[in-house]
């Protein structure tokens, strides 16, 4: 009650008259700047931005009634003097507006970030979730630091918690924190064929926060803690792109012509490219002579197919053409052998 007549008494008339009128004003400008800001960010290409407009407008509308308060206050300073919560409220205002206004910001372009790399909503979601603790606890500290109370017992007493449940959970971490890396880095992503260097292969089916998924092309699935994942050596057969180069060894006799063998082979090999599921129809392949072996030229035999999968298919088409087409050439693919070469007896 008593406060009741120091608020209705002349100071405190002209100090509520004076918030009121700030209010108002800083309002007005508040509501213009509003209208051309949003013909700004619509007549953007991005939505980031007409996103983050709109969450900062209840904070700003916050911060004007809180500067509105302060305008006020100045004008009955003995109110001040004489109530100790209004002097608190005088020091924290603006930093928990200021977190709540800064943990907005980072939400968006976070979220904003989550989304062109492809994130799920759900990690999103959880990820938003720990920044905004992160960012309001560290707030919260400030404002009690502000007030006088001494943070550090409390510093102290979290960082002895989060060492122990760090050791606790020091496998489960560990696979948390590789499960955020495999998000944000992406080598491997869901529905990428990988290889691992212990030889483990297959398509990527799950990336969780514990453990990934691999579909092996045995139709069973294989479950890879994390961590193995980031610290092994893998080959992601789907980057950069999903198509990927293969080589078939073969060999033709020393008595064949190697233009007439190269010739033909190419042909057989473009109509493979280009009639079986799996080509990459406009490649050019290639004939490469490598070296001369025990019992015949060998040569590779460049090809492309668009997954690393279909390679079996294409190998598989291109050894059978390839065979009937040798057969028809007569282009000999000789047997393993050996010529040995002994000396004409003396005569006795």
């Amino acid at each position: 009650m008593e406060t009741l007549k120091e608020i209705f008494n002349s100071h405190g008339l002209i100090a509520l008259s004076s918030a009121v009128a700030a209010g108002f004003i800083l309002f007005i400008i508040k509501n213009i700047l509003w209208r051309i800001l949003r013909k700004t960010v619509a007549a953007t290409t991005v939505t980031w931005d007409d996103e983050l407009l709109e969450r900062l407008n209840g904070p700003v509308r916050i911060l004007i009634i809180y500067g509105s308060f302060l305008i006020g206050l100045n004008f009955y300073p003995e109110l001040v003097s004489k109530h100790n919560f209004l002097r608190a409220i005088q020091k924290i205002g603006f930093i928990l507006i200021g977190t709540w206004m800064i943990n907005r910001t980072i939400v968006v372009f976070l979220r904003s970030f989550l989304t062109a790399k492809g994130v799920k909503v759900g990690t999103q979601q959880f990820v938003g979730a720990l920044v905004q603790v992160g960012i309001f606890f560290m707030g919260i500290l400030a404002a009690l630091d502000t007030l006088g109370v001494s943070i550090t017992p409390i510093l102290a007493s979290l960082g002895v918690g989060s060492l122990a449940v760090a050791l606790a959970l020091q496998d489960t971490l560990g696979n948390l924190f590789a499960g955020f890396y495999l998000y944000f880095d992406q080598p491997v992503r869901v529905g990428d064929f990988v290889r691992l260097e212990d030889g483990s292969e297959g398509f990527i089916q799950k990336i969780g926060w514990r453990s990934t998924q691999i579909h092996r092309t045995s139709d069973t699935v294989v479950v890879i803690p994390n961590t193995k994942i980031c610290n092994s050596i893998i080959t992601n057969y789907d980057l950069p792109s999903t198509d990927v180069g293969i080589t078939l060894s073969l060999g033709v006799g020393y008595n064949s012509d190697l233009n007439h063998v190269e010739k033909v082979t190419v042909e057989v090999a473009k109509q493979i490219m280009k009639s079986i599921p799996g080509g990459v129809p406009d490649f050019e392949p290639a004939v490469r002579f490598k070296n001369f072996g025990e019992s015949s030229v060998d040569f590779d035999l460049i090809l492309r197919v668009k997954h690393w999968t279909d390679q079996a298919l294409i190998k598989h088409e291109t050894i059978k053409s390839i065979h009937a087409k040798y057969l028809q050439e007569k282009i000999d693919i000789p047997f393993p052998q050996r010529v040995i070469h002994a000396p004409t007896p003396l005569d006795r």
